[in-house]
């Protein structure tokens, strides 16, 4: 490598670099002295982009390197990519991934953009950096598009990337592929030729090589009008999130780990109206796109309306279509079916709940949270025992003669599908005494008789 210094000179005299530092000025948020991460791949964009952030001499820059361990040669492109973080005095983090981790059914692009992108987090968090910047650029932007298209992503694909978000920022997205090229060439610096790049088995490499530098040939401008669109679509989009943050967000129920949409708020609403409300309240990540079949199950989960029907998600999230609302619940936790020994003054911690049994002489006391009085004598020599209900558990209810399934019980008080998995009971011996916040079996219920009386108490954790 040339001189640094002359090289940075250089660079600083050159309109490409000009128009770069003024897209950074303007839109990047960033002032002097902030820490950022830039992502080096060790090829032209992510080279281009180091030097460029390099020559403006403001922030403290750590360059980070992910060996996918996919080609041959990638040994030799992190090498490259250290050596010249050194060579600039830049701190230098990289992290090598192992290609036998990919689940079966994941691509090995969608596998690697994951991968990459939390460590790329992790080392931000890390270094205490401000932003992360990538080298996506505009010929990037209409094969993510063409590529979401292919797919069925919706409204969210045909916006394509996002110039910056929480964390990311990617300046060179106003760039085209040729600028870079030609600044590249001006400056004359080594990078790395990734020879995957022209395999075209690889669908991203076909729509770059057979649809859109043929595209280009004929339409010079073909970046600009996916840039107009992408500003159109993202305000529609924007105009679209002002309603429903404005108009139904405020209006729906949120709960323990999920939350309840009443079925008339939104029954009058388009299609894509329902979908981008589940979309902003289940989705963190906004890159993490709906396929086509998602897409289109999930409107088959609203316009049939089946009651009891469950719509799951891959990201832990399942939607239930109850009687008169949509209930959304995060399943963040495995649900134990092992049953835990209770007794008198013993808190028990199960499945989120707690359930403990406070004794007494007196009637009258009263809890904060939800609880039952039973008659204690009854039950006070027996093994006592919580666990979730079962299929087949019958109890005799309080001021019912005979026996009626737990099941039954539950459906005729209406109990919707996910509460019914995490509803917990109470055993004594093998009889069940209380379904656990709901009703007492009458076999254990005060009398006149009654001297010793046990305070049966559910709090959710």
């Amino acid at each position: 490598m040339r001189n640094l210094t002359n090289l940075m000179h250089k660079i600083r005299q050159d309109l490409f670099y000009k128009n770069f530092n003024k897209v950074i000025k303007e839109t990047s948020g960033l002032i002097e002295n902030d820490k950022i991460i830039i992502a080096v791949s060790g090829g032209i964009d992510s080279i281009t982009l180091l030097f460029l952030l390099k020559a403006i001499n403001k922030f403290k820059i750590s360059v980070v390197h992910i060996n996918h361990k996919i080609r041959v040669n990638s040994g030799s492109d992190e090498k490259y990519v250290r050596l010249l973080s050194k060579r600039m005095g830049l701190k230098f983090i990289s992290k090598s991934l192992n290609p036998k981790t990919i689940s079966k059914g994941e691509s090995i692009e969608e596998w690697a953009r994951k991968k990459r992108y939390e460590f790329l987090v992790n080392s931000l968090k890390k270094t205490k950096s401000k932003k992360i910047l990538t080298a996506h650029h505009a010929n990037d932007q209409i094969e993510t598009i063409l590529m979401n298209l292919s797919r069925g992503s919706g409204i969210l694909g045909l916006r394509g990337i996002d110039k910056k978000n929480k964390y990311l920022l990617r300046p060179l997205l106003d760039f085209k592929k040729k600028e870079i090229i030609e600044f590249s060439k001006r400056i004359k610096f080594k990078f790395i030729e990734d020879e995957t790049n022209k395999n075209l088995s690889i669908p991203r490499n076909f729509i770059r090589h057979k649809v859109v530098k043929p595209w280009e040939k004929q339409i010079p401008y073909l970046s600009d009008a996916f840039n107009n669109t992408i500003d159109n679509i993202s305000n529609w989009q924007l105009a679209l999130d002002y309603f429903i943050n404005n108009f139904i967000l405020s209006k729906i129920n949120f709960q323990d780990n999920g939350f309840s949409i009443e079925k008339k708020l939104i029954k009058d609403c388009p299609s894509l109206v329902k979908l981008r409300i589940i979309q902003l309240l289940i989705t963190s990540d906004e890159t993490n796109l709906w396929s086509r079949h998602q897409i289109k199950m999930l409107n088959n989960f609203f316009i049939k309306n089946e009651i009891g029907k469950i719509f799951e998600f891959n990201n832990q999230w399942r939607l239930l279509c109850d009687r008169n609302d949509i209930i959304g619940q995060k399943v963040n936790s495995y649900y134990s079916k092992k049953s835990i020994l209770m007794s008198k003054d013993l808190i028990v911690d199960h499945n989120n709940v707690n359930i403990s049994i406070r004794i007494s002489n007196k009637k009258n006391i009263k809890f904060k949270s939800r609880y039952e009085i039973i008659d204690w004598k009854k039950i006070k020599k027996k093994k006592l025992r919580i666990r979730l209900w079962r299929e087949g558990d019958t109890f005799q209810s309080l001021g019912m003669n005979g026996h009626q399934k737990v099941s039954d019980f539950l459906i005729n008080n209406k109990v919707n599908q996910f509460k019914k998995e995490k509803q917990h009971v109470l055993i004594a011996n093998n009889e069940i005494i209380w379904i656990c916040g709901m009703r007492i079996s009458d076999k254990v219920k005060v009398t006149n008789e009654t001297t010793e009386f046990a305070y049966l108490i559910l709090k959710t954790a």
